[in-house]
Protein backbone atom coordinates (compact mmCIF):
# COMPACT_ATOMS: atom_id res chain seq x y z
CA UNK A 1 0.00 0.00 0.00
CA UNK A 2 1.04 3.53 -0.90
CA UNK A 3 2.49 5.55 2.27
CA UNK A 4 -0.34 7.68 2.77
CA UNK A 5 -3.97 7.60 1.43
CA UNK A 6 -3.38 10.67 -0.99
CA UNK A 7 -0.83 8.68 -2.33
CA UNK A 8 -3.37 5.69 -3.34
CA UNK A 9 -5.93 8.41 -4.58
CA UNK A 10 -2.92 9.76 -6.54
CA UNK A 11 -1.85 6.31 -7.95
CA UNK A 12 -5.44 5.12 -8.50
CA UNK A 13 -6.99 8.38 -10.38
CA UNK A 14 -3.21 7.83 -13.02
CA UNK A 15 -4.47 4.08 -13.72
CA UNK A 16 -7.89 4.65 -13.62
CA UNK A 17 -7.48 7.71 -16.63
CA UNK A 18 -4.99 5.22 -17.88
CA UNK A 19 -7.48 1.99 -18.14
CA UNK A 20 -10.36 4.46 -19.15
CA UNK A 21 -9.36 6.54 -21.35
CA UNK A 22 -11.81 9.47 -22.16
CA UNK A 23 -10.20 13.00 -23.03
CA UNK A 24 -13.98 14.18 -21.78
CA UNK A 25 -13.02 13.44 -18.42
CA UNK A 26 -11.53 15.78 -16.11
CA UNK A 27 -8.35 14.46 -14.34
CA UNK A 28 -9.68 16.21 -11.06
CA UNK A 29 -13.10 13.98 -11.74
CA UNK A 30 -10.82 10.82 -11.43
CA UNK A 31 -9.26 11.67 -7.99
CA UNK A 32 -12.73 11.94 -6.82
CA UNK A 33 -13.90 8.60 -8.11
CA UNK A 34 -10.96 6.99 -6.37
CA UNK A 35 -11.11 9.04 -3.09
CA UNK A 36 -14.61 7.61 -3.24
CA UNK A 37 -13.21 4.39 -3.68
CA UNK A 38 -10.98 4.62 -0.74
CA UNK A 39 -13.92 4.62 1.51
CA UNK A 40 -15.49 1.74 -0.22
CA UNK A 41 -15.30 -1.19 1.64
CA UNK A 42 -14.62 -3.10 -1.78
CA UNK A 43 -11.58 -1.44 -2.84
CA UNK A 44 -10.44 -0.56 0.73
CA UNK A 45 -6.84 -2.41 1.44
CA UNK A 46 -6.14 -3.11 -2.26
CA UNK A 47 -2.96 -2.14 -3.85
CA UNK A 48 -3.68 0.82 -5.97
CA UNK A 49 -3.66 -1.57 -9.44
CA UNK A 50 -5.89 -4.32 -8.07
CA UNK A 51 -8.18 -1.19 -7.07
CA UNK A 52 -8.59 -0.18 -10.31
CA UNK A 53 -8.46 -3.69 -11.75
CA UNK A 54 -11.78 -4.02 -9.65
CA UNK A 55 -12.94 -1.07 -10.77
CA UNK A 56 -12.73 -1.71 -14.39
CA UNK A 57 -14.09 -5.36 -13.66
CA UNK A 58 -17.02 -4.01 -12.03
CA UNK A 59 -17.90 -0.90 -13.42
CA UNK A 60 -16.82 -0.72 -17.30
CA UNK A 61 -16.79 -4.15 -18.74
Amino acid sequence: MPATPDAWIAEVAAGLAAAVPDPDVDPEAWRAVAADMLEDPRYRGLEPAAAVAEFVRREVE
